[in-house]
């Protein structure tokens, strides 16, 4: 008489698991080695990779690469070209080398990327200005769709045209500025309305 034992073992939540050997996928009652490239596939289906360092698919590179917002972005960083471009977007999870070709990720297509909504559509903002609290009359829009440090900045520039906007000459103006020249103040510091249109800006996947 022979004994058999059975085993079930529940498919796991964690997945992919691997071996000393390496990944494998399993496909009916075979297993397959992935390699580099299926690996990344498979976690990217399976939201196990951040959105922003995902591969973006439909944008090329360099084709759809926008020269002047990389020079806008190196100027505003204060980051000098001292390394190919190439490594420096790779470094800051802007490109992806993938079978010796540069592929852009989704970062990259919000950051230097022409035309950047043909590729993730959710890359804009809109800006609206109403009268009273309402939300009935629209005194005034704004669409932003290009690379996001130009959207942040016409976003802010159009939140600072129609908040208020007061102008202070007193003995603390006369102390910082050393004259009687005007202080600005805006009705909401500019660094709140600054944060704001980033945390609501952040483009998220849509499924």
């Amino acid at each position: 008489m022979t004994n058999v034992i059975v085993a079930n073992v529940s498919e796991g939540d964690d997945k992919p698991y691997s071996s000393s050997d390496g990944y494998y996928l399993r496909a009916g009652a075979m297993c397959q080695k992935m390699n580099r490239n299926e690996i990344r596939e498979y976690l990217e289906d399976g939201g196990k990779i951040q959105f922003d360092r995902m591969i973006n698919k439909k944008a090329k590179y360099p084709e759809d690469f926008d020269e002047n917002a990389y020079k806008k972005f190196l100027k505003l960083s204060n980051t000098s070209e001292i390394i190919a471009r190439e490594e420096l977007l790779i470094n800051l999870n802007c490109l992806e080398k993938v079978d010796n070709k540069y592929m852009f990720t989704n970062a990259g297509v919000i950051f230097f990327a022409k035309n950047p909504t043909n590729f993730l559509i959710q890359n804009y903002i809109t800006c609206i200005a109403f009268k009273g609290t309402n939300r009935v009359y629209i005194l005034d829009t704004l669409d932003c769709n290009k690379d996001i440090i130009t959207n942040i900045e016409d976003a802010l520039a159009f939140a600072k045209k129609h908040i208020n906007l007061t102008y202070l000459i007193n003995a603390e103006v006369m102390r910082e500025q050393g004259n009687a020249t005007r202080k600005e103040v805006l009705e909401i510091p500019e660094d709140v309305l600054k944060e704001a249109i980033i945390n609501r800006y952040m483009p998220s996947p849509i499924f």
